[in-house]
């Protein structure tokens, strides 16, 4: 499992970008639930967590993306995504 720069693989996700990150084989996309107010599934994403990743070992974030179109409704970082696992374990 090793980190790619962007531009270097074409598994890109179209949502998530960051400037190192994961193949998909890191299994680094993960649903987290249905968020009913939103109407919109948690995708949380993150960087695989090998030495090989630099800085970027272990970053995550979350979208809230409506299944229908895959539009994104919100963007949250890590300290956001904390705080909203621990109200919705």
């Amino acid at each position: 499992m090793r980190c790619v720069r962007r531009g270097q693989s074409t598994e890109h996700s179209k949502i998530f970008d960051p400037d190192i990150h994961a193949r998909r084989e890191g299994k680094t996309y993960q649903a987290y639930r249905w968020d009913e107010a939103n109407e919109a599934l948690v995708l949380v994403m993150s960087v695989y967590p090998a030495s090989d990743c630099g800085k970027e070992m272990g970053h995550t974030e979350a979208y809230f993306v409506q299944p229908a179109d895959g539009g994104i409704l919100h963007h949250v970082d890590l300290a956001q995504l904390e705080a909203y696992m621990k109200t919705y374990p």
